[in-house]
């Protein structure tokens, strides 16, 4: 079957490796259009919702030990596009789920799951997991080994009487203390702003660097090209394509 498709075949980098994607849209939209019609559709992103779960919790604990970045990146888009609601309030309010995708794609990439999730369906779990990861995304840059106490903390502030929100972070409290020594701040610093207006951009990131001042972010896209991005009006200020290693 491959060798009959390959020369309709693309590969492109993802995280944890590379995918597989048709080269010509119009293929790709007649293959939709046969095979992902209506409820088929549904039913394929519930097939592969349950298959990057097994891969991303292959222990079936919420611990998420998978080793496949991949698994975490997919997660969330095929749960909200298979309508498994519970479920993915369940695992975006995790935090323990945010810290193994924020280590597998950054925090920009799992704040992009919750404002897909949001205008198909409202949800206060996932509005204030989006919070959470805006309020954090200083700290989460500057200290990835903090992410999960992050975490675990904004979610606490924001969401105190929320019982979803409040069962995992109670679990992934749990998982800190058995970690090691962290720190519970009962509530935000002052001067901190939990309702930061960061504006949301969709690239695929390789990598990512926020500046000292907050207000812009550098992303390197798997296109190899770096582009300088301000966050508060959601425009590019600056791009340019690194070159590659042959070419110097």
């Amino acid at each position: 079957l491959f060798l009959d498709l390959e020369s309709y075949l693309n590969e492109r980098a993802a995280p944890g490796g590379n995918v597989m994607t048709f080269y010509h849209r119009q293929v790709a939209e007649q293959a939709t259009a046969r095979f992902l019609d209506g409820e088929k559709r549904r039913e394929s992103h519930s097939a592969l919702a349950a298959y990057f779960r097994g891969r991303a919790d292959p222990d079936d604990d919420n611990l998420w030990k998978g080793r496949n970045p991949h698994s975490f990146v997919e997660l969330p888009f095929h749960l909200t596009y298979a309508e498994l609601w519970p479920l993915l309030d369940a695992t975006l309010a995790d935090p323990v789920f945010c810290e193994a995708k924020i280590r597998s794609s950054g925090p920009y990439d799992l704040r992009n799951d919750c404002q897909r999730a949001l205008p198909l369906r409202p949800s206060v779990v996932i509005s204030t997991t989006e919070r959470a990861i805006v309020a954090g995304f200083r700290a989460i840059l500057e200290r990835p080994d903090l992410c999960l106490q992050t975490l675990v903390n904004r979610l606490a502030w924001l969401a105190p009487a929320d019982p979803v929100v409040q069962s995992s972070v109670e679990r992934a409290m749990h998982i800190l203390d058995q970690r090691g020594c962290w720190l519970q701040a009962e509530s935000p610093y002052a001067g901190m702003d939990l309702d930061s207006t960061l504006v949301p951009f969709q690239i695929e990131a390789m990598a990512q660097c926020l500046s000292t001042d907050e207000q812009s972010i550098v992303v390197l896209g798997e296109d190899r090209r770096m582009r300088l991005v301000d966050l508060k009006q959601g425009s590019f200020r600056e791009s340019r394509c690194l070159p590659k290693a042959n070419d110097r």
